[in-house]
């Protein structure tokens, strides 16, 4: 028997799964509000914190992290242009289920 009942070792081995776990940030006065979200919420956090954060840019954050939306100029996508507005829609879906972002 296991020291931990939610682990059991070699075949059969159970592992809990681990939810998502991100700081708020509030992104109109741009500060971190101190408060942990969790699941889906941080997992929109995460996209958001993404999206708003140059690939390649800062050393703190892998190559992984980030986003490369300078190469997007002047390739046509389904978007809308309001006024001097971008609005971009997309669905992600992961374990916890689907998210849908409005940026």
């Amino acid at each position: 028997m296991s020291l931990f009942p939610f682990m059991r070792s070699e075949l059969g081995e159970i592992k809990p799964i681990t939810t998502y776990k991100e700081y708020e940030f509030d992104f109109g006065n741009n500060t971190l509000t101190g408060k942990i979200l969790e699941g889906k919420a941080a997992l929109k956090m995460w996209i958001y914190k993404a999206l708003l954060t140059s690939r390649y840019t800062y050393p703190i954050y892998s190559w992984d992290y980030g986003q490369d939306l300078d190469e997007l100029i002047g390739q046509g996508y389904e978007i809308n242009l309001i006024n001097d507005t971008l609005h971009i829609s997309f669905t992600a879906e992961r374990i916890f289920g689907e998210v849908t972002i409005n940026v």
